[in-house]
């Protein structure tokens, strides 16, 4: 699994984005895709997550959780 740190996250639009530890692009995620609901997300928390295809072919983050 990859990690690093939610950017900003929109609870009225419910999606956000993940600046990754490996220095690459952003990573969008839907809140959908937070495990554990979305009462936890915040700028910095640290996550992990796994790297999935949007329908239209872009990356997201999926299975977005906070490390402890």
């Amino acid at each position: 699994m990859a990690q690093g740190r939610v950017k900003w996250f929109s609870q009225s639009k419910f999606y956000g984005f993940i600046v990754p530890d490996d220095h690459g692009d952003d990573m969008f995620f839907h809140g959908g895709n937070v495990m554990g609901g979305t009462d936890w997300v915040e700028p910095d928390v640290r996550v992990s997550f796994i790297t999935g295809k949007s329908r239209d072919g872009r990356s997201r983050a999926e299975e977005v959780t906070p490390l402890t």
